[in-house]
């Protein structure tokens, strides 16, 4: 069953991260939900890719915990060939913060409503929004941080380690 169930979790992975792309391509999404469905891909991804190497199924949201079950050497090269696909348009000199950060996201994302204090009003919340962009607009002082490039390259990575070991 390890490698039938490591085939399937590769292929909704796949079909997450294609329907996503759909979703951000279509010009009429509302919401967020392309980049949920790229997190779930990624969590998919992340967790197929230890049962292969451990056949071990991994549980839970904690995305450093389950990229640490990985070998040192199959974790280097995942990371390298993330920031080798992506070039300069991403940053992994801290992959485990990137992997804290999309596991933070997973959950809060599906709630962003629980982001911000009980009794803000619109007004307060649109003031919110104006000020940080006139403060720069600054990744780090944001409700949410996406990365939205790190998560592809990681995405493609692990993708390209799973889809290796199951064609083996």
């Amino acid at each position: 069953m390890g490698q039938l169930r490591s085939t399937l979790m590769l292929r909704e992975a796949k079909r997450l991260s294609a329907d996503a792309h759909r979703l951000s391509q279509s010009g009429n999404a509302e919401s967020n939900g392309a980049y949920l469905l790229e997190l779930l891909a990624l969590e998919i991804l992340l967790k197929c890719c230890v049962l292969l190497e451990t056949r071990s199924l991994e549980r839970g949201h904690d995305y450093v915990n389950i990229f640490l079950r990985l070998n040192a050497s199959n974790r280097q090269a995942i990371i390298a060939r993330a920031a080798n696909r992506m070039g300069p348009s991403a940053n992994y000199s801290d992959p485990y913060w990137l992997l804290k950060l999309f596991s933070s996201n997973f959950t809060r994302t599906r709630y962003p409503y629980e982001a911000y204090r009980p009794g803000l009003t619109e007004v307060e919340y649109e003031r919110m929004g104006t000020e940080w962009l006139d403060a720069g607009g600054i990744v780090e002082d944001a409700t949410f941080d996406f990365r939205p490039n790190e998560l592809f390259g990681f995405i493609f990575a692990l993708t390209e380690f799973a889809d290796a070991r199951i064609d083996a």
